[in-house]
């Protein structure tokens, strides 16, 4: 068993380093906790050479099927390995391998080569395939701050390894392996260096052929719809967002740290429409830092920097952690009314809507929105309020005199509740829509009144709104109304991206305009606790894993009490459901056997009863001298009444045999009780 748990040690330190640089925390800990268990069993399975190439066939499809169960959003490609999903894919099977190796004896019919048995067991190249993990693991997306690391992990391996081999000495037969230390170090070497052999043929092969080879694995081993990955970019058409909540609808998008629900988030602002599609035509700025004598200016985050969006008055803010995913970190997703951002990075920049942007991309990190709840009242200026009434030529007689005739001589927020109550009172919500060919979209949708998706009503309500001389522009994000069972953060999911509308009304500044039927909006939802959990587990990683990132060691282990407490609430669910499974698995097989096996006639009569009668019987032998010995069975008691020189002991005797009958092999009797009580042995009995 020693050699078994030097083998788990090599692994367990590889499915860390997998784990921690990948970001794909279950599947390796799956893989990790296999090889527990083979190491701990006092006899592995047995697997012959058929067996042994089905398990490593259904490795490829465990493999292949993991990201239905831990989905692993793809980092920025790096090394040698140009796409991630080869190096995430070969990592996984080797880990894979090796836990098998743990969990299986191989045993073979014929004695195959010498050379060929060092590839497969516990006293072959057993370490060697955890170069290939770490190889995968390093090539995934390290910063050059986590180089420590992964050379700290490289050297626990190392140490592994050599645990490993020092006591992996006894032989595998006596007659195919030499004692010899100069044999086994031969041995050794010769694994070393046709490792870094074949581990250079394959960097050439990645290079040369990784274009082909990650297309396949690709397809095979990672969903490439994971996240969200489109939408949010210079140009949105009308099926941009409904192309959002297609993908991988419950997929998480953001995971928002806040006293309350953080509400519309917003990604982007347009302000020109023309053929089906929203552009975005303002200028960027730079933000900057506060001015140092901004007394309302909150503290930014450790290893981050504070931008002032724009002026407020408000006595205080509200405040809104977020983090994104990794296909999002070319965004920021804010508030309306965000006053200060506080964020990484080397600059931000926001348009002329507030809309904010990273200067340059950069890995997916936490950012922290300021908000006053007031709402946004600087005024567009001439040119900005010029662009946000402009239509296209797309917007003929038909449509103008439509707005006319719904909204009439209504100014204002009067005008604008009445195109969004005329859209929520006669329209119905529907995830896609299909316009006939040579159909304007939105012609077709204000005059055949089709179900349709938000971005369809956004638009409409925008065009409507500048129709009638209300400046208008088309935002998208996310809607975020759902809190999070156990982390208590606020989610936003690829079915939460939506489409609204931001009015200018005079006298009240920018009002957020929905008009999309209640179905089709984002709404607070009660989250399945169970399905929640292991992205909650995942989380709480990946928070250590920034953490340490950002601000070193010591500030991680700091945030070590606060992960485990987190994880004490999910804990004492899962150990509940634990418990209940191992009762279930303890009585259920009786209670099984007890349900089937049919009922005796002494369950059916009274227990209670029976005893007492038999209780009865043996006291009024007792007085003659028949006593029944504690170790003596009934037919055989009735057997020494036989013989016994008692008036009617025969009919004492037959009592005790139906008795005996009655109670043991469920004889048919109606009214037992009744009969045996009738035929008790007395000594006036005939």
């Amino acid at each position: 068993m020693s050699v078994r748990l030097s083998a788990f040690l090599v692994l367990l330190v590889e499915a860390i380093a997998f784990a921690y640089f990948t970001g794909d925390h279950l599947v390796p800990a799956f893989f990790a906790l296999t090889a527990l268990l083979g190491a701990l069993r006092n006899r592995r399975w047995i697997a012959g050479p058929k067996a042994r190439i089905a398990w490593i066939l259904f490795l490829g499809l465990l493999i292949a099927a993991s990201p239905l169960v831990s989905p692993y959003q793809r980092p920025t490609p790096s090394g040698i390995f140009q796409y991630p999903a080869l190096a995430h894919g070969v990592g996984l099977y080797l880990l894979a391998f090796q836990a098998l190796q743990i969990f299986i004896d191989p045993r073979y019919p014929t004695a195959p080569p010498q050379w060929l048995r060092q590839f497969w067991g516990l006293r072959g190249a057993f370490p060697c395939y955890g170069i290939g993990v770490f190889i995968a693991a390093g090539d995934m997306n390290i910063d050059r701050r986590e180089h420590v690391y992964f050379l700290a992990a490289c050297a626990f391996h190392l140490a592994a390894t050599w645990l490993y081999m020092g006591l992996r000495t006894r032989p595998v037969d006596s007659a195919a392996w030499d004692q010899s230390r100069w044999r086994r170090t031969r041995f050794q070497l010769t694994l070393l260096v046709l490792s870094l052999s074949v581990g250079t043929a394959l960097s050439f092969v990645v290079l040369n052929y990784g274009n082909l080879v990650d297309r396949i694995l690709s397809n095979m081993l990672i969903n490439p719809n994971l996240g969200s990955t489109m939408g949010f970019s210079s140009s949105s058409g009308l099926d941009s967002i409904r192309a959002i909540r297609g993908n991988s609808a419950n997929a998480i998008s953001l995971r928002v740290y806040g006293e309350g629900p953080p509400g519309y988030l917003r990604a982007l602002v347009y302000d020109s429409y023309d053929k089906g599609r929203w552009q975005r035509n303002a200028p960027r700025f730079e933000l900057r830092a506060p001015d140092p004598g901004d007394t309302r200016a909150p503290k930014p985050a450790p290893a981050q920097t504070l931008y002032s969006v724009r002026p407020t008055d408000a006595p205080s803010l509200k405040t809104h952690e977020i983090w994104s995913v990794m296909t999002l970190a070319d965004q920021i997703f804010a508030p309306m009314d965000t006053a200060y951002v506080s964020c990484t990075g080397d600059g931000l920049l926001r348009d002329s809507y507030y809309a904010l942007l990273p200067r340059n991309s950069v890995p997916a990190q936490p950012y922290t929105v300021y908000t006053d709840n007031a709402p946004a009242n600087e005024p567009p200026d001439a040119i900005v309020r010029n662009n946000l009434l402009q239509l296209s030529n797309e917007v003929d007689g038909e449509v103008r005199d439509f707005a006319r005739g719904l909204i009439g001589d209504a100014t204002g927020m009067e005008a604008a509740d009445r195109v969004v109550q005329y859209f929520r009172q006669n329209y119905t919500y529907q995830f896609g829509i299909q316009v006939p060919p040579g159909q304007k979209p939105l012609n077709y949708f204000l005059l055949q009144r089709p179900p349709a998706h938000c971005e369809y009503f956004a638009t409409a309500t925008a065009i409507l709104l500048r129709i009638a001389g209300i400046p208008t522009r088309y935002a998208t994000g996310f809607v975020c109304a759902s809190k999070h069972p156990y982390g208590g953060y606020w989610i936003a999911r690829n079915k939460d991206a939506h489409a609204w509308v931001e009015a200018w009304i005079d006298g009240q500044g920018w009002v957020t305009l929905e008009a999309t039927p209640e179905s089709g909006v984002p709404q607070p939802e009660v989250l399945s606790r169970w399905g929640l959990l292991q992205d909650y587990a995942q989380h709480q990683a990946h928070l250590l894993r920034t953490t340490l990132r950002s601000a070193g060691l010591f500030a991680m282990l700091a945030e070590v009490p606060r992960t485990l407490k987190a994880f004490l609430r999910p804990a004492l669910y899962l150990t509940a459901i634990v418990a209940m499974l191992l009762l279930l698995r303890q009585f259920a097989p009786v209670t099984w056997r007890r349900l089937r096996q049919p009922p005796t006639r002494a369950t059916a009569t009274s227990h209670a009863g029976l005893h007492a009668l038999l209780a009865q019987q043996d006291k009024a032998l007792a007085r003659h001298g028949l006593v029944r010995r504690h170790n003596e069975t009934l037919h055989a008691f009735a057997g020494r009444l036989e013989t016994a020189a008692l008036p009617s002991a025969s009919r004492a005797a037959a009592w005790y045999r139906h008795y005996a009958t009655l109670r043991y092999t469920g004889a048919p009797y109606s009214d037992a009780l009744s009969r045996l009580q009738e035929s008790l042995w007395r000594e006036s009995a005939p």
